[in-house]
């Protein structure tokens, strides 16, 4: 499966100068949604919300090009479990979507692991499958800068709080963030009423907010949770409704840890490999293509082998020989690529022509697809009435 079906133009688009309190405006509450950060038409990154909860700062003052995190690109063509290998190794929680040298898009972290729940592979899959995440435990009385590290150094959501060995709550990325920011560096301090008083004499030092203790700041209420033998599908559709990446894992009260997103995503990485297919290109160096769209075209062409060994479940061996045939319209130069595949007792061959490269490749691989699927079922017709 690629995952064109799932790109959102779900994010917004800032400049590197806007303060963090500005940027935090373009997000509206409880919302899940990319924020882009560009230096005029150049984009840098997305921003890294963590990074702006580590430790105290003016958030009216401060640019949010200090919190941007770099990103690889992706394009539609890209594989469900390619795209779950990205997700894991920057551990994001969106990546932007690039075509034709422009973002036009971003893949959400949660909607890629709804999305890939409908693989063969992990419709079977339990909650136990899944590595859990043990994250250092907090009690309701810790200071929520010991929290706030934890989330950081483990690229953690939530984090569990605990009074006597049990789960009395749990502490929200998203909680702390809209409560975190909300405070300017005069309100960074909190005293009671009437206490601060005018007199040298008289005055109190008042209490940071990352010294208030956590309970000020976690939820009691109704905890998030999964059996460990419940169905990974279930889990996903929890964490996918309520907008979160991480969930509780608790068996007869017992914390086993947090399932995470990224965890599945380590998971299904593991499918990625070892790899059963080859590509081979002829002429692509040779061709008047940028190394940007050859490097496109390189990775579209290993995303398609992919899907068609994944399809066929036979080794596959591929060979594309791109041409360019001098011919133009509107400045575009006609491409045609040959697709030669070895089947067992047939040599499939698929050829197209047009003005875009990559539609020309995709085509070629959708025909190959198709004809490798008769070869198979001929073959097996064939074997059934042998025995």
């Amino acid at each position: 499966m690629e995952i064109k079906p799932i790109v959102t133009s779900n994010f917004v688009v800032l400049n590197e100068d806007v303060t963090i309190t500005e940027a935090l405006s373009q997000f509206r509450a409880g919302e899940d949604k990319a924020g882009l950060v560009y230096r005029k038409d150049k984009y840098l990154g997305m921003v890294n919300l963590r990074e702006t909860i580590k430790s105290r700062l003016d958030v009216s003052t401060v640019k949010i090009k200090n919190f941007v995190s770099k990103t690889p690109f992706l394009n539609e063509n890209t594989d469900v479990l390619e795209a779950a290998r990205m997700f894991y190794q920057t551990g994001l929680d969106f990546l932007p979507i690039e075509k034709d040298k422009k973002i036009i898009g971003v893949i959400n972290a949660l909607e890629l692991a709804k999305y890939s729940m409908a693989l063969p592979e992990v419709k079977s899959m339990r909650v136990s499958d899944i590595k859990f995440t043990k994250s250092s435990k907090v009690a309701a009385k810790d200071k929520l800068s010991k929290a706030l590290t934890i989330m950081h150094d483990q690229s953690v959501d939530h984090v569990p709080v605990f009074e006597e060995d049990k789960i009395s709550g749990v502490l929200s990325f998203r909680d702390v963030l809209n409560k975190y920011h909300i405070w300017t560096p005069q309100s960074d301090f909190m005293a009671k009423p009437n206490v601060m008083m005018k007199t040298k004499r008289a005055q109190v030092e008042p209490t940071p907010i990352v010294s208030l203790p956590v309970s000020s700041f976690s939820s009691t209420g109704e905890l998030r949770k999964i059996n460990s033998m419940d169905a990974l599908s279930v889990a996903v559709t929890i964490m996918y409704n309520n907008k979160i990446h991480d969930l509780l894992a608790i068996d007869n009260e017992e914390y086993k840890g947090m399932l995470t997103v990224r965890n599945i995503f380590n998971k299904l990485s593991a499918f990625n490999a070892p790899k059963e297919y080859s590509v081979q290109f002829i002429g692509l160096k040779d061709s008047k293509l940028s190394s940007a769209d050859q490097f496109s075209l390189q990775k579209l062409a290993e995303n398609e082998a992919m899907k068609l060994q994944r399809k066929i479940k036979q080794r596959v061996d591929i060979s594309l020989h791109l041409k360019e045939h001098g011919k133009k319209d509107k400045g575009r130069e006609k491409f045609s690529v040959t697709l030669r595949m070895n089947l067992p007792g047939k040599t499939i061959v698929s050829e197209y022509d047009d003005w875009d490269p990559f539609g020309v490749m995709k085509s070629s691989f959708d025909h190959a697809q198709q004809e490798a699927m008769k070869v198979i079922g001929k073959q097996l017709a064939k074997d059934k009435n042998v025995y």
